[in-house]
């Protein structure tokens, strides 16, 4: 949103606060080292935390997951969210030949076993603003996958903490998550970056200051508009 109303006039005038996301995630999800010795027992899980709607782009993902296991056989695709897209999206994956890799979760008040359960975050949306489940995700460790949307490239560092992909390139999500699973070392490497950046950057309290920092500029600035229109009275 400010890169669409920025202009010369309103540009100084900006500032952008990003929303608060629930830290205690990062406490109550193992990290990657503990994902990273079970992996070696069980398959590669692909996650997505979001409503079933459609600018979420839950299809791409789908066409997208259909062609990673035909290269990666022992993987999943976790789904979690609800909304009026599930009965598209279960015949889509049925259509694909994919549905007993692909589990539909539900809506979920606590998301946090199924973060757990995640290797890589995926999210393919057509249109964000600033995605709480992506910032929910790294906070957990978790590298990204994510469309060249809203406010994720600002939180999604390219080739640093997880890949951006242009939105509706099914092809392109493929490749990008192709690539994560086959060098996972890099991979697990990136979602320890973007946790420690997330925490650093992101970090709940972050927000307090941010206000508290806007309303003091803010304040400042009209006391000094009032200073200068006494002496300009004077004059």
């Amino acid at each position: 949103m400010r890169r669409e109303w920025e202009t010369p006039g309103l540009k100084e005038k900006m500032s952008v606060i990003p929303a608060p996301f629930d830290v205690e995630l990062s406490r109550s999800i193992p990290g990657s080292e503990l994902r990273e010795a079970a992996s070696g027992t069980r398959e590669w899980v692909i996650g997505i935390v979001a409503r079933l709607t459609e600018e979420k782009r839950h299809c791409d993902l789908l066409e997208a997951f259909a062609e990673v296991a035909r290269t990666f056989d022992h993987c999943k695709l976790l789904i979690v969210g609800d909304g009026d897209k599930r009965g598209q999206l279960e015949a889509l994956a049925k259509q694909k030949g994919i549905e007993r890799k692909v589990e539909f979760a539900g809506f979920q008040e606590n998301v946090s076993p199924y973060l757990s359960r995640m290797d890589l975050f995926v999210l393919p949306s057509r249109t964000e603003g600033t995605p709480l489940t992506i910032f929910e995700a790294m906070a957990c460790g978790l590298p990204v996958v994510a469309t060249n949307v809203g406010g994720v490239p600002d939180i999604v560092q390219q080739s640093e903490t997880g890949l951006i992909v242009e939105p509706g390139r099914p092809s392109e999500l493929a490749r990008a998550i192709k690539q994560m699973l086959s060098e996972p070392a890099k991979m697990r490497a990136m979602g320890r970056k973007g946790k420690e950046r997330v925490l650093r950057d992101f970090h709940p309290d972050n927000f307090i200051r941010k206000h508290e920092a806007l309303y003091e500029r803010s304040l400042g600035n009209r006391g000094a508009r009032r200073l200068d229109s006494r002496e300009a009275g004077r004059r």
